[in-house]
């Protein structure tokens, strides 16, 4: 039986709380989706699964969602998760993760050692959207043109590009595309396939793309863009989003001007 977050006894904890504490009974947490990773797998022993990541004014966690949530929540209309919305998180379980798994830069992967903690949806998981929260930071893309990205991008940048998709192509370990912004300057971007991930893209060819937190890498003297999708997000036809994004940005403008609002009418009052 799904427990209602209405309850007294679910405990709120920021995401700071629940990486420095131990022992947790049931508990929400809100925070603003600012990762979203497209659907992984199947894959053996683990079915597909979602990776997002929710931020509040503590910090960031990841969060799983399989198989069924997957169903759900991505696949199905019961909720649509959007980069940039707020969300509370009720019930789910958090694991503590000693073994990441990662790629290097030829598509092998190897086990490093980290501890971290992150939060898995299980059956009494509910997630649903919330309204603005100021105190929580607000997510944006801080577009590069990838013309400055040529001329002095960095090796181990992160960077934000908007632009259309030339080309792509599908070697054995990632998803090449090849990029063009207002900049008429043309990039090349890796999407490293991560237990069957990539081949989930369709075809982007012709299609306006936004990366969020791309990689810059030089390789063979040439500079291009590596997007690992459980650190990082690509929007498909961001226009929607981008309107999205800046409306809230209204929202909060507007939140902001009644909180100073509210302390004048008390401040006032506490005088007169």
């Amino acid at each position: 039986m799904a427990t209602s977050c209405e309850n007294e006894l679910v405990v709120k904890y920021s995401i700071t709380q629940l990486k420095e504490n131990k022992n947790f009974g049931q508990f929400r947490v809100i925070g603003r989706l600012v990762q979203l990773s497209p659907i992984m797998g199947p894959a053996p022993d683990f079915g597909k699964w979602v990776r997002i990541a929710l931020e509040d004014d503590t910090g960031v966690i990841i969060m799983n969602l399989w198989n069924e949530y997957v169903t759900k929540l991505i696949e199905g209309d019961t909720l649509s998760l959007q980069l940039g919305r707020i969300y509370e998180v009720c019930c789910p379980d958090i694991m503590r993760r000693d073994l990441h798994r990662f790629y290097d830069h030829f598509g092998n992967f190897f086990w490093k050692g980290l501890v971290e903690k992150e939060l898995v949806a299980n059956d009494n998981t509910t997630i649903k959207e919330k309204e603005e929260i100021l105190q929580i930071p607000k997510f944006e893309f801080n577009f590069v043109r990838i013309e400055d990205i040529l001329c002095s991008g960095q090796k181990g940048d992160f960077v934000d590009v908007q632009g259309e998709v030339l080309d792509q192509m599908y070697k054995v370990k990632y998803l090449i595309l090849d990029v063009q912004d207002d900049s008429n300057q043309n990039i090349e971007v890796k999407i490293w396939k991560w237990l069957g991930m990539a081949e989930e893209y369709e075809d982007l060819t012709g299609k306006t793309i936004a990366l969020k937190n791309a990689e810059v890498n030089h390789y063979n003297e040439e500079t291009e863009l590596m997007l690992n999708v459980t650190s990082g997000s690509l929007v498909i036809e961001p226009s929607q989003l981008l309107q999205q994004l800046q409306e809230q940005v209204q929202t909060r403008k507007k939140l902001g001007r009644t909180g100073k609002q509210r302390i004048f009418l008390l401040f006032q009052t506490f005088f007169n």
